[in-house]
């Protein structure tokens, strides 16, 4: 398994290389950390007969050393430079052709919930990346191996396809999956019929989630407002579904 990972000198990129090192410890996968520079930048690999390294090949020969530090020795990793029209589309045709399971890239600094924040490159990618693409936490630093994965999922067209991936990739990775259902409460209408409707839903994500799970896979939810949870039958083998 290879990780493609959308590194950039700075803290965004950091964020990513954590990240996926942290899922990479659980998958046992290969990084390959993806510097995505303009067309018309120069790069000293480009020529390798050059007696000069100019400004832009300093840079790129900087974050290469800086990128491939940030990796745990544990983890193999490559540094790639590729030269694109846009740092989405570099990363989109980097995996692509090392067959990569994943896209890792940090989030943007701006905005109102700035941990969490989609920029113009990740915005990109989750519009055409055809592969799934994970998104950093601002300031993420952490490297140990993942121990749960969480899939926050409501009621718009491509539900069921978000539930196939967490499933498989909880699966894959060896962990706990908690299925988070969202639900508007607010909306017009009786409060009461609302909070039903979000029972409804977190059973039907639940019932939903539990028929992609392998046999003997014990699932269990918990409902929106805070109740205790109730358990479906199967065995276990470790991996947990929840809403």
């Amino acid at each position: 398994m290879r990780y493609v990972v959308g590194y950039t000198p700075s803290d965004r990129g950091a964020d990513a290389v954590a990240l996926a090192s942290a899922l990479a410890r659980a998958q046992g996968a290969h990084l390959d950390l993806v510097y995505v520079v303009d067309r018309r930048t120069p790069y000293v690999a480009m020529n390798p007969e050059g007696s000069r390294v100019s400004a832009a090949e300093q840079k790129v020969l900087s974050a290469e050393r800086e990128g491939l530090a940030l990796v745990p020795k544990d983890l193999e990793a490559r540094f790639h430079v590729r030269q694109a029209d846009s740092h989405a589309a570099g990363l989109i045709e980097a995996a692509v052709e090392y067959k990569a399971g994943l896209i890792v890239v940090g989030a943007a600094s701006a905005g109102l919930f700035k941990r969490y924040t989609i920029g113009s490159a990740a915005n990109a990618l989750l519009h055409a990346s055809p592969v799934p693409v994970a998104l950093a936490p601002r300031g993420y630093r952490h490297t140990e191996p993942i121990t749960r994965l969480t899939l926050a999922v409501g009621q718009r067209t491509g539900a069921e396809a978000a539930i196939d991936v967490a499933v498989e990739a909880a699966e894959r990775h060896g962990v706990p999956l908690r299925l988070v259902s969202l639900v508007e409460l607010d909306a017009e209408g009786d409060s009461g019929e609302n909070i039903n409707a979000a029972h409804v839903h977190a059973n039907t994500v639940l019932t939903a989630a539990a028929h992609r799970l392998p046999a003997a896979t014990r699932s269990r939810w918990k409902s929106p407002t805070g109740a205790p949870s109730r358990k479906r039958s199967t065995t276990s083998n470790g991996t947990t579904a929840r809403s």
